[in-house]
């Protein structure tokens, strides 16, 4: 959510992100795995910038969430 209140970015799937349309890319560290240590995702600070609040969900539950800084 950016930090006026606005939605940045609808929920997404890490893979339907796409640096080039939406200015952040999950980059796995094992391609074809499941989430793991050593797993990137990268986020642009200049279209999310520090404030910008963050939340990463699976089906179930909220796994993190935060303000980018």
């Amino acid at each position: 959510m950016a930090s006026g209140g606005a939605t940045a970015l609808a929920p997404t799937t890490f893979a339907s992100l796409s640096y080039a349309s939406v200015r952040a890319a999950y980059v796995p560290s094992q391609p074809g795995g499941p989430v793991s240590v050593g797993d990137r995702l990268l986020v642009s600070t200049t279209t999310y910038p520090a404030g910008d609040s963050y939340q990463i969900s699976d089906s179930t539950s909220i796994l993190a969430a935060g303000r980018l800084q």
